[in-house]
């Protein structure tokens, strides 16, 4: 699922794989997920996320980004100000 995921992102074959050490594939490894966890937060369905309930809202928040953030100190927006972001786009207030 490693090499998998690490060929699918970067588009590289399991050769290119192969000759990197195990440190250099789990480094890419780990990259690829945070940058996929960072385009979900991008790309977190408007017309689901105010129909879900507060406490499911913060824990599909969360478990993002726990991910988006493991490697990175970079402060991201709270669930509530997501919340907020999403009643001035729906017309519904903020």
């Amino acid at each position: 699922m490693i090499k998998a995921t690490i060929a699918s992102r970067y588009g590289w074959s399991l050769n290119d794989i192969n000759q990197m050490d195990f440190k250099q594939v789990m480094d890419f490894y780990r990259a690829a997920n945070i940058l996929q966890a960072r385009e979900n937060l991008l790309e977190l369905n408007i017309s689901d996320y105010p129909r879900m309930d507060k406490n499911n809202r913060r824990k599909f928040f969360n478990s993002i980004k726990r991910i988006a953030t493991s490697n990175d100190n970079t402060p991201l927006t709270t669930t509530e100000d997501f919340a907020k972001f999403f009643e001035r786009k729906l017309g519904n207030g903020g």
